[in-house]
């Protein structure tokens, strides 16, 4: 049985933008998240890709959809990955919403195959570097959950398109590996596997770190526009750097772009069997040659582990040897050797490493560039990332540890039921950073189902409802406290959310309100808990299954200086009743339209209730 208290789930402040986390890391939000179970946790990520979506006719008459990372940080433009995350997300709530998306972000590709990293709307241009390949596993997503072949003929041949522009542009060496040139490229901006590659040595503090590491990305993409003009075919063919600054020389063989380019050729021959055997055949080779690449060339015999490899300024090819969330791709592969495999495997369930309280993070603890928290924009140097840990997951299921996975994905989940739906979460603690309600970390919501940690989406979806589709009675009281609000547990569970319990402490005036909010279908519910000073009378009351709250009547009076709640009355639909505190002559009821009932309230209130509402659904 999930049962949770306020003082378990809710840090009572709220969080504002460029603020601090509670253990002093950076965040770009402004809300406080409630999510203690998987149906709030749900319906939190819902309603961020809600909010976050952005429509409207394209330049060339076509309608776009595509859901930008956070309110709160990054353009409102359709980033790759971010959008690739939205998309298998959002299949699970609204799958018309997802193929829209997945169509949009192809109207963006170019002539020679290449989607870009970021895309702007209505006019459809983006940038000159793509992104993480991540777009064949969205497509995979929306027809596993359609079946639709039709859809199949029409997407499949554009990211085939796209995976070739990997293949036939970003193989300069010709060994069958694609390199990226640009960090932002890769979607793992700081990573330390692109420290060597850089000649970057940290000194420790994020704040220096990020002041000489950052500048690097913006110098490097003004030297490929104002020295190349971004011909990235030219830019390749260079033997050796320019110069002997680092600045403008980045061709790194990224072990998770590699995997995921190679495993999305079979990710295509998969979805091609459906319609095109011959074709499929096809994609199947590119994925079997490319993996080939792979194993031969970024496994490291001596640290028994893939690692990422890259071409030095001088020209020479080299291997970096710092362990990070990239390593454990390979776990994707279908050609990988057992004892390859297996060593993964046991990279991934070392708690030295990356087995932490909340997997996966995007360094291995074992390494000193390992950063615990967050801070500076220092990005990819510790905390879990949520599409990464989306992947690994993937990886873990193909490779026959579906309780490994499991155990991955209740673990992620606990780190949203600790702070919320964040860009990335401290590995030990679970304290959320970076960008509020990121789209992409919304990919917990697939491996709950994917796992049948839960198991249906229109149970866990609230119905589709909002805090604007419940009757409000209008809030009434003082301004003391800090404001609270219950309605997300109604909105995650909609006409199921009931209220089981009701328990009240008084005297001369309301000292605390206890409500225990519930689910008809399962035991999930949560007590909350406002007030807290001054009890001498007790009152409570359960409300029995096919019985409800019809209505309350508070009243409110000056105490110390301020308004608060003196007295509060909740009754039943089977006429029984509780309250508690002393009536004054300044009353308010609340009953919700025909065939509504209460379902929560709202107010502010601390150590004391100082201001009462009531929210009424069906």
């Amino acid at each position: 049985m999930k049962v949770f208290t306020q003082l378990q789930f809710i840090a009572v402040f709220a969080i504002s933008v460029n603020a601090n986390a509670s253990d002093g890391g950076t965040t770009e939000g402004n809300e406080t998240q409630y999510c203690p179970t998987y149906a709030t946790q749900i319906s939190s990520a819902y309603q961020y890709l809600v909010r976050q979506a952005n429509t409207g006719t394209s330049n060339a008459g076509q309608p776009y959809y595509f859901t930008q990372p956070s309110l709160f940080k990054y353009g409102a433009g359709q980033w790759l990955w971010d959008s690739c995350g939205a998309i298998i997300a959002n299949t699970h709530r609204n799958i018309s919403a997802a193929i829209l998306e997945f169509e949009t972000l192809m109207n963006a590709q170019v002539a020679s195959g290449m989607v870009p990293e970021e895309i702007s709307w209505p006019s459809g241009s983006g940038n000159t570097v793509s992104q993480m390949p991540t777009i064949p596993f969205a497509l995979q997503t929306i027809f596993n959950k359609t079946g639709d072949v039709n859809f199949l003929q029409t997407q499949v041949p554009k990211v085939a398109a796209y995976l070739n522009w990997w293949k036939t542009t970003r193989d300069p060496e010709g060994n069958g590996l694609v390199v990226t040139v640009h960090p932002w490229e890769t979607g793992i901006d700081a990573s330390p596997a692109y420290d060597a590659p850089w000649h970057f040595s940290p000194v420790g503090n994020p704040d220096l770190d990020w002041l000489v590491l950052y500048p690097k990305f913006t110098e490097l993409q003004s030297y490929y526009a104002n020295t190349w003009n971004n011909n990235y075919t030219a830019i390749l063919a260079q033997t050796k750097a320019q110069s002997s600054i680092t600045a403008d020389w980045f061709v790194v063989e990224d072990i998770a772009i590699n995997t995921l380019v190679a495993v999305g050729w079979a990710v295509l021959g998969d979805l091609a069997t459906h319609y095109n055997t011959a074709l499929a055949a096809t994609y199947y080779a590119n994925n079997v040659a490319h993996e080939s690449a792979i194993i031969n060339l970024l496994w490291d015999s001596s640290l028994s582990r893939f690692v990422t490899g890259y071409k030095d300024q001088d020209g020479t090819r080299k291997t970096t040897s710092t362990q990070t969330i990239q390593s454990l791709f390979p776990l994707l592969l279908r050609s990988l050797p057992s004892a390859q495999r297996s060593a993964v495997l046991a990279d991934a369930t070392n708690t030295s490493k990356f087995w932490t309280n909340y997997p996966f993070p995007s360094v291995s603890k074992a390494e000193s560039t390992y950063t615990a928290e967050y801070t500076a924009n220092l990005l990819w140097r510790g905390p879990s990332w949520g599409f990464t840990n989306w992947f690994v997951i993937r990886g873990l299921l193909w490779s026959g540890r579906p309780d490994v996975a499991a155990a991955a994905a209740t673990r992620w989940a606990g780190a949203i039921a600790a702070s919320g739906v964040w860009e990335m979460w401290n590995a030990d603690t679970g304290v959320g950073y970076g960008a509020e309600g990121l789209g992409m970390s919304s990919t917990f919501v697939d491996a709950l189902y994917k796992l049948n940690i839960v198991t249906n989406a229109t149970d866990y979806a609230g119905n589709g409802i909002t805090a604007a589709n419940l009757w409000a009675s209008g809030q009434q009281g003082g301004t003391g406290g800090y404001a609270f609000d219950y309605s997300w547990w109604v909105v995650a569970y909609g006409v199921y959310s009931t209220i089981t319990k009701i328990e009240l402490g008084g005297g001369a005036r309301v000292d605390w309100i206890a409500i225990t909010m519930g689910d008809s279908r399962s035991s999930d519910s949560y007590r909350t808990f406002i007030g807290n000073t001054g009890t001498t009378d007790l009152a409570s009351i359960n409300v029995p299954a096919g019985v409800t709250v019809s209505s309350a009547y508070w009243c409110t009076g000056t105490y110390d200086s301020g308004t608060r709640v003196f007295y509060v009355q909740f009754t039943l639909s089977n006429g029984q009743s509780a309250a508690v505190g002393a009536q004054t002559s300044v009353c308010y009821t609340a009953t919700p339209p025909s065939g509504q009932k209460i379902v929560t309230i709202y107010g502010r209130g601390n150590s004391a209730v100082d201001a009462l509402g009531f929210y009424g659904y069906n």
